[in-house]
């Protein structure tokens, strides 16, 4: 358990970078660990996922810029997401599995959230693996079938976006759940619903309480892909 939980910080800890660096266009392997805001080399002592950002009080060591509260929150939520797959699967190829495919989406997600785009090397890392993984399991076509049964409805509202003169839905979120069905692979009706149920429930109570606090009105973009996630979470575990 011990060495998911460091799996977990570290992987925690390169989705922050990804999520970084990706929108900008820069490499996600060079250079090393440095501030956002400085470009100082961050030392391997005061890069330790969590322990360092609350030891620096969320603040650069050399210019004393805050940190990202992003960086804080993955490395918290991927370990957090680590141990519960750990606990529900063992340390098994599904383990392994699964944990990649919700570190991607977590960094699709944060990279919704700040830039309102999700780049297609996401969907394409989701297509592969799962096909892959499929295929591993001798089961491609349940991938086929997910991949189009969850893509299918919202590629009905992507389509009727141009009738209603207004976008419903965005195209990187209807490939997203495309990506998201052949992960989860079609196993009936009610899962299928299940999702779908899931996924506009929980954006709209959000929406609603953004709306009442005044944080956003009805014309304001709301980042899609963190429910796309939560999602195929509570379904690709839970249910």
């Amino acid at each position: 358990m011990i060495a998911v939980l460091i799996l977990g910080l570290i992987a925690g800890s390169f989705t922050g970078v990804v999520c970084y660096r990706i929108p900008r266009n820069e490499s996600i392997i060079f250079p090393g660990s440095r501030c956002d805001s400085c470009m100082s080399k961050i030392a391997f002592y005061r890069n330790i996922p969590v322990l360092s950002f609350l030891l620096q009080r969320g603040k650069c060591h050399s210019c004393g810029v805050k940190i990202r509260k992003s960086y804080f929150i993955l490395e918290i939520l991927t370990p957090a997401l680590f141990l519960f797959l750990y606990f529900v699967y063992g340390l098994s190829i599904i383990f392994f599995y699964k944990a990649f495919v919700y570190s991607v989406l977590l960094a699709a997600s944060f990279i919704d959230i700040e830039t309102h785009t999700i780049p297609d090397r996401f969907y394409n890392i989701l297509l592969v693996t799962g096909l892959f993984y499929s295929v591993f399991y001798n089961n491609p076509e349940k991938w086929f079938l997910g991949a189009a049964s969850y893509g299918f409805p919202v590629l009905l509202l992507y389509s009727a976006s141009d009738f209603l003169k207004k976008e419903i839905i965005g195209f990187g979120d209807v490939k997203l759940i495309c990506a998201v069905g052949g992960f989860i692979s079609y196993s009936g009706l009610k899962n299928l619903l299940w999702f779908y149920e899931i996924l506009y429930i929980s954006a709209g109570i959000f929406s609603v309480f953004l709306i009442f606090s005044g944080k956003r009105t009805l014309k304001c973009y709301m980042a899609f892909a963190p429910f796309i996630c939560f999602s195929a979470f509570i379904s690709g575990v839970c249910l």
